[in-house]
């Protein structure tokens, strides 16, 4: 409810300049949501300035080698990624990468985000070694962080999949996409987020290499079958589970304003 996370923000904003705190780190609790907020909306160029008056704040209480500024750096690098600005989306996701490599350590679950990014951007561009370079050690550090069946891990085996397509892996594509969709469904059921993320998913493997595809590969897209759509009570139903992923993002670790434990959520 975009709405509602508005006027929770703006309310926040205001005591923040009561108490003249406006320019305290404490406001990144208050920037950083507003601006996923903003981008929830289409609108980069807000979220952006908010970002970086983020960066700018944390730089200066924690100096410019810390985790934290590391997540505000991947964010602001998705701002200019999700409007495709793919070069100027880079050095932030570059300079996060470094951040919590060298703070971290090289297995941290951190690197997960600025690495997946990466390698995006690269398979956008047509590096497709280095981006599958970077897939395979972001799915090495998800796997020993987080398990071989979180959920989160599908967000890395759907670009990976492109990648493989690419290179004329069809099979190999597909297996990743079929993980990634298992493992969504065996955490919160086929009606997660009314169904989008089967065709999410699928269309990641069908339509981003329509262009290159040869006819030997059509020939067998065409022989797979993909994920029906949702019936209006299938919806209803997973209306009913929505708590399932508010439960599951709780049991998430929790920020600590100083220890900045969270390697996924932002600190609010």
């Amino acid at each position: 409810d975009l709405e509602r996370a508005r006027e929770a923000l703006d309310r926040s904003r205001s005591i923040l300049r009561d108490l003249e705190a406006d320019n305290e780190p404490i406001a990144v609790h208050t920037l950083w949501p507003s601006a996923m907020v903003f981008m929830a909306e289409g609108r980069h160029d807000l979220a952006q300035g908010l970002l970086k008056r983020a960066v700018d704040l944390y730089e200066a209480r924690y100096g410019p080698e810390h985790p934290a500024v590391a997540g505000l750096l991947n964010d602001l690098g998705r701002c200019y990624l999700e409007t495709v600005r793919l070069d100027e989306a880079r050095p932030f996701f570059e300079r996060a990468l470094e951040i919590n490599e060298r703070t971290l350590g090289l297995d941290h679950p951190n690197l997960l985000w600025p690495l997946t990014h990466l390698a995006s951007i690269e398979r956008r561009q047509g590096d497709f070694d280095s981006a599958e370079s970077k897939f395979e050690r972001a799915m090495a550090i998800a796997e020993q962080g987080l398990g071989r069946n979180h959920p989160d891990l599908a967000w890395i085996l759907n670009p990976y999949s492109s990648v493989l397509m690419h290179r004329g892996d069809i099979e190999g594509a597909r297996m990743l996409v079929d993980r990634a969709l298992h493992l969504t469904e065996s955490k919160f059921g086929p009606y997660h987020l009314d169904g989008t993320w089967k065709f999410f998913a699928w269309d990641t493997f069908v339509d981003n290499t329509s262009l290159t595809r040869t006819n030997e590969e059509n020939a067998v897209l065409q022989q797979i079958t993909p994920p029906p759509p949702l019936s209006p009570e299938e919806l209803r139903r997973h209306r009913e589970r929505e708590e399932d992923e508010d439960d599951y993002r709780d049991g998430l670790p929790d920020y600590d304003s100083e220890g900045f434990d969270s390697f996924i959520t932002p600190p609010f």
